[in-house]
């Protein structure tokens, strides 16, 4: 065979600018679809239900590595990308639909409640199925079975965090506000839910790390691994928190969306569609420090992007309290919308067309920063 004939797997795109370009096609087609939308169906049904959808893709990406159900992984692209998008917005309807039946109270359009546990479930996803390595579900002999399986936990982890924590106060008096569905949870919502996603923006900070200070000798124990690296997530988002909410004085809110948010948004970047090929020391703990600080940056800067545009596609939409919908927008925007799409074009799509049909580099954020 002429080694010099191109093959469908042969990238014409190299790194940073094959994820440069991704990034820019997602963005555009992110805010061309939220500008179809009025801002409180944007808020209460479209960023609701693609939420529901996120955990899937981490199961899709990380945990089946796109192999799985097998008819799927089978197919060439488009039709497996469109195959996975197909499967991931079944589960979203599916899982949407029973939140609102078991903890929305039967009514529509959905009540922030089922929202905060729709958005809690992704990072607990992301703990299971990134940085726990699927552990214990890849003990699992069929993997599907495993990864709803896993699925199923992340839910039940943030349900539970929802009604033994959370509290719905500085919901009072708001039309959004319902009595008979408040949790009367020791603390308010924002706090519960924005420490639970700081874990994940924490726990992407590991991967840049490549989970140093973390020994090989404990990575190479599933429980151990487990253990250590939930331990560490926890100390340094205690750590986080104190600084932003403390020291800073920033909102509960604002530490969600400018700073939380910003970082985890950042990191997807560079972890996941540049692949973690960016200009840094090959040793940790530097390379780490130079990745985050990137990672950092890209998602201020794009969080910035995303508010400048505000006006443009959603109409005005005001920051700050008492209704924190200018948060909720850019949350709903980067999180709900922009991030999913990503994940789909990276780990569905295998960044087809931008590379030939028959590429199948990975690209789950754990194996980015490896």
């Amino acid at each position: 065979m002429n080694e010099t004939a191109p093959t469908a797997a042969r990238r014409p795109l190299d790194q940073p600018v094959l994820g440069i370009l991704v990034l820019v096609v997602a963005v555009v087609i992110s805010l061309a679809f939220i500008a179809l939308f009025s801002w409180p169906t944007f808020r209460d049904w479209v960023s609701y239900v693609l939420v529901c959808g996120v955990p899937s893709l981490f199961v899709i990406g990380a945990f089946w590595h796109t192999e799985h159900p097998r008819p799927i992984g089978r197919l060439g692209q488009p039709w497996r990308g469109l195959a996975f998008l197909a499967l991931m917005l079944v589960n979203a309807a599916v899982i949407a639909t029973l939140l609102v039946v078991l903890f929305g109270g039967g009514l529509t359009p959905p009540v922030p409640n089922v929202a905060h546990i729709a958005i809690m479930a992704v990072p607990y996803t992301f703990l299971l199925a990134v940085i726990w390595g699927g552990w214990p579900f890849r003990g699992i002999r069929n993997p599907v079975l495993g990864g709803y399986l896993l699925m199923l936990v992340a839910y039940v982890l943030s349900v539970l965090t929802y009604l033994l924590l959370a509290n719905y106060s500085s919901f009072e008096g708001g039309p959004a506000y319902v009595a008979a569905l408040d949790p009367h949870g020791p603390f308010d919502i924002w706090a519960v839910m924005t420490t639970v996603v700081t874990t994940m923006a924490v726990g992407l900070l590991v991967l840049h790390f490549g989970f140093w200070p973390l020994t090989e000798r404990i990575m190479k124990n599933p429980p151990v691994a487990a253990a250590a690296s939930t331990g560490l997530i926890a100390a340094v988002t205690v750590v986080a928190e104190v600084l932003g909410v403390g020291l800073f004085r920033l909102s509960w809110p604002t530490m969600l969306t400018g700073v939380t948010v910003a970082f985890l948004f950042g990191s997807i970047v560079v972890l996941n569609i540049l692949q973690g090929r960016v200009p840094a020391p090959k040793a940790q703990p530097a390379r780490g420090l130079v990745s985050a600080l990137i990672a950092a940056v890209v998602g201020v800067l794009l969080g910035q992007l995303y508010v400048l545009v505000l006006p443009v596609v959603s109409g005005e939409i005001a920051f700050g309290a008492p209704g924190f919908q200018g948060e909720v927008w850019l949350a709903s925007a980067l999180l709900g919308v922009t991030f999913p799409l990503l994940a789909v074009l990276s780990d569905g799509f295998a960044f087809w067309p931008f590379v030939g049909a028959g590429a199948t580099e990975k690209t789950a954020p754990v194996e980015a920063a490896e």
